[in-house]
């Protein structure tokens, strides 16, 4: 199974920094630490992240697919899907635009599929997608977990304790992807 591949990271700041010199209490007239902030602000985005599998701005994809319908795999919160491209017997390329829906499949996931009478010949995808949170959809729960960490790590720089990672850990519990090794 081919698994998407993010081809354009979002390019703004999951959380506003304004948002987070609030949460560490920085007057708005300090601008000392701004800097250090943002970097703060893009290793919380990070790390969450990479624990949850999920893109916390709004990013776009690729996903070269053997068929179709199917659902879209370990990427969650799919926003649109911009194109789906089918190579024929040929190896044509050609454009589909207008013959499927997007479909939720539980709380996170997306399926493609076909409108009904819908027949083709196709013998591979290329779908071309974005997903992703804009800052008014990132869980409450997710928030909170980039909240202490931004906390922690400005606090604490470089010397992180484990009681902050385990309530970290529990906030994003629900939003985690267990891997296994």
């Amino acid at each position: 199974m081919n698994y998407p591949v993010r081809t354009q990271k979002y390019d703004t700041l999951p959380i506003a920094l304004e948002k987070a010199l609030a949460w560490l209490r920085i007057p708005d007239s300090y601008m000392g630490d701004n800097d250090l902030v943002k970097d703060l602000i893009v290793m919380a985005a990070d790390y969450v992240e990479t624990e949850c599998n999920i893109s916390l701005g709004i990013s776009t994809y690729e996903w070269e697919a053997d068929c179709l319908p199917g659902v879209i795999p370990d990427t969650f919160y799919v926003q649109e899907i911009s194109s789906i491209s089918g190579s024929n017997a040929s190896g044509v390329n050609l454009i589909i635009d207008t013959d499927y829906r997007l479909l939720k499949t539980g709380k996170r996931g997306r399926k493609i599929k076909w409108i009904d009478g819908y027949r083709h010949d196709y013998t591979g995808f290329t779908i071309t997608f974005t997903a992703g949170f804009d800052e008014e959809e990132i869980p409450p729960r997710i928030l909170m977990a980039i909240r202490a960490l931004i906390a922690e790590w400005y606090d604490n720089r470089g010397n992180l304790t484990q009681e902050k990672k385990t309530f970290v850990d529990n906030l994003l519990a629900p939003y985690a992807i267990p891997y296994v090794a």
